[in-house]
């Protein structure tokens, strides 16, 4: 029997090979530079499948890679002459308990099924803020988004996994179950094997928010920033936070857009936000809307299928001669259209973030900080077009880095948000750079669970015995 054939005869669900018509389609990728030429591509309808195909590629040596949703620049989700194991065909399925406690989430679900479950429920829980995100990597790494400020990260809500190791066997973690287990994957991301259901506590949520997009021309970036700065620095109720972003607009012009969410009454929304609409936005979209279309508003420029580098920083709060020069790079970098650059702050309010120990889970940054993350977009082919976006959102970064330095309230501005790496792998010493004092516990975890490494992508971490 061929290796396809045994493949296919092993586990419950469809095959995908090089050749076969939905074979583009099974490689394809949020960014088209994550994707990776599969040898196979598989389909589980369910867990024991899972287990089946992890057992199946360990035996033959065949490399894994493990796709949710498939969004982000890292190819991580992909496997060059690899294997793919793809949830997000069967094990996609979102529920929520009968007592109205729990999501019960598939580990292939995208955040748009887990808005819909709970507005269909009255229920929510922090989630992406683009609808068309996995689960499974904003889970396992972290997880911030609009209800954050309410009820901190999403890591901080999860109650239990499903998880198939990389010897195959299927097992429950959570607080009680494989508790060393359970830390290391709320932050320590897709080391440790294949998370089939995640069971995420939820809230009474009203069906409606304040919510919606304010643009400025970008001549005006200096007057935003302070006007987000005195916002931030008042210290923003739980219920709200601000996402901000500097660059152009698809029409080639300068703009700020502000992304405004409030979980409450329109009339509380406009005085929470007063002094942003004060400044006369040029465009004004914030309303009374259904809870699900606040993780549209990124949407339009998220789409799928452009080449895409990202990376981040974090910051003691906007600054407003910090954000202008670097916005001058923004302009410069993206002036001939070549390649599309921006970064955006995300302010989520970080008191019920900040108040989790550090060590009660993998995940490392609880100081009150504010997000930065760097982005560049692309569509012509070529190592030429990656290497100047690299280079032209180091530029941009930079200003951050450089500034930040000279403040007083410097909050460690080089890592960032662990999500948000465009390495399929990153080494061992970013890692650790990543997780400081954490990084031992998970390299233990990482040790007892996974010593051979089986799923290599995403963090490195290099298993190491007590």
């Amino acid at each position: 029997m061929s290796l396809d054939a045994e493949l296919r005869a092993a586990f419950n669900g469809e095959l995908v090979l090089p050749g076969d018509p939905d074979y583009a389609n099974a490689i394809a990728r949020w960014a088209i530079n994550a994707e990776r030429k599969a040898r196979y591509v598989t389909f589980p309808k369910d867990t024991q499948a899972v287990s089946a195909i992890v057992n199946w590629a360990d035996s033959n040596n065949i490399p894994i890679a493990v796709k949710g949703g498939g969004h982000s620049a890292s190819g991580s989700s992909s496997s060059e002459d690899g294997l793919v194991i793809d949830l997000g065909r069967h094990l996609n399925k979102v529920t929520v308990s009968e007592d109205k406690k729990v999501f019960f989430i598939g580990g292939g679900a995208l955040w748009e099924d887990v808005d819909r479950a709970g507005v269909e429920n009255g229920v929510a829980t922090p989630g992406g803020t683009v609808n068309h995100t996995g689960v499974g990597g904003l889970i396992l790494g972290g997880g911030y988004g609009y209800l954050s400020g309410e009820y901190g990260m999403v890591v901080d809500n999860l109650v239990e996994v499903t998880i198939v190791l990389a010897d195959g066997r299927i097992v429950t973690a959570s607080e009680i179950s494989e508790p060393d287990l359970f830390w290391a994957l709320r932050g320590g991301g897709g080391n440790f094997g294949v998370v089939t259901q995640f069971v995420l506590k939820c809230y009474p949520q009203r069906p409606t928010v304040y919510g919606g997009r304010l643009f400025y021309p970008g001549e005006r970036i200096k007057e935003v920033i302070e006007v987000a700065r005195k916002w931030w620095n008042a210290g923003p109720s739980a219920k709200e936070a601000v996402l901000l972003t500097a660059a152009r607009s698809p029409a080639r012009e300068p703009v700020v857009a502000i992304n405004v969410f409030y979980n409450g009454e329109v009339s509380d929304g406009e005085e929470k936000f007063k002094d942003f609409i004060a400044l006369g936005p040029i465009v004004n979209t914030a309303a009374e809307v259904p809870v699900p279309v606040i993780n549209t508003f990124q949407n339009t420029v998220a789409v799928h299928g452009r080449y895409t580098y990202m990376t981040a920083t974090s910051q003691a709060g906007p600054d407003p001669d910090i954000c202008v020069s670097a916005y001058h790079e923004v302009l410069k970098t993206s002036e001939d259209g070549a390649v599309d650059t921006a970064f955006i702050l995300e302010l989520y309010p970080h008191e019920k973030i900040a108040s989790v120990p550090v060590e009660a889970t993998a995940f490392p940054a609880r100081k009150s900080q504010i997000g930065v993350l760097f982005m560049a977009r692309w569509d012509e082919a070529g190592q030429q077009f990656a290497d100047r976006a690299k280079n032209e959102i180091r530029s941009i970064k930079d200003v951050f880095i450089q500034g930040a330095s000279k403040q007083a309230g410097l909050v460690d501005p080089e890592p960032g948000y662990s999500n948000y790496t465009s390495e399929e792998k990153l080494p061992a010493s970013s890692t650790k750079n990543i997780f400081k004092g954490n990084y031992a516990r998970l390299q233990r975890v990482k040790h007892q669970y996974d010593r051979n490494n089986v799923f290599f992508r995403w963090y490195g971490i290099e298993p190491a015995a007590a």
